[in-house]
């Protein structure tokens, strides 16, 4: 991994993939005073925090807690809109770790949209881990979260590639909109006490 920038307090990387043109991106960050599940919780919905999102919806669930999922983004003039065809899975571990993994696919619940460019997720998925209180060590509740976002994606059309990586150095500050965005008091507080139940029951 190469490393490209640090923005909002997240670093940036960047790696090529021999045989694909379209560069892999990597966003690492730590975040204070949030449990993985918390943050877990909200990476789900954190789309439809992004100002060019339009619409999304579940498709098809395939097994429990794995689903299809269809987003559409607004158009950026000149180009037309994006969307995607998703498959996502979302993991709960007994670590006290997240994992949210997803992959572009073809389903036929959610066909081509007339008008939008079918962009694809090559492969991308969000990883968070517990930072434990080292002057605590009984403390159920972890004092920080570890971020990685990792995303490949091919927007489709006739973008030339590199824009699109230079489009591409923006994805991993979603670590950045889900700390800033997306989390709440009652969420922070709420998978909080998910923890504590958890080492209850252990």
């Amino acid at each position: 991994w190469s490393f490209r920038k640090e923005e909002r307090g997240a670093k940036v990387f960047s790696k090529t993939t021999p045989g694909c043109e379209h560069n892999s991106m990597l966003g690492v960050a730590r975040i204070d005073n949030v449990t993985p599940w918390a943050l877990a919780e909200v990476a789900r919905g954190l789309p439809t925090f992004d100002p060019q999102f339009e619409k999304g919806e579940t498709v098809a669930e395939l097994v429990e807690g794995v689903q299809v999922r269809h987003t559409k983004y607004k158009r950026i003039f000149p180009t037309a809109s994006r969307d995607f065809c998703m498959v996502g899975q979302c993991l709960w571990k007994k670590d006290g770790s997240a994992l949210i993994v997803g992959q572009s696919v073809e389903h036929a619940q959610c066909p081509p949209v007339s008008g939008s460019v079918r962009a694809r997720l090559l492969i991308g998925g969000w990883q968070f881990l517990p930072v434990w209180d080292a002057h605590n060590v009984d403390n159920p509740v972890p004092v920080a979260t570890d971020v990685r976002y990792m995303c490949q994606v091919d927007v489709g059309g006739s973008i030339p590639t590199r824009i699109t990586n230079e489009v591409s150095l923006k994805q991993p500050l979603a670590i950045a909109d889900l700390r800033d965005k997306a989390l709440t008091p009652e969420i922070i507080a709420e998978m909080a006490e998910y923890y504590t139940r958890a080492a209850a029951d252990a």
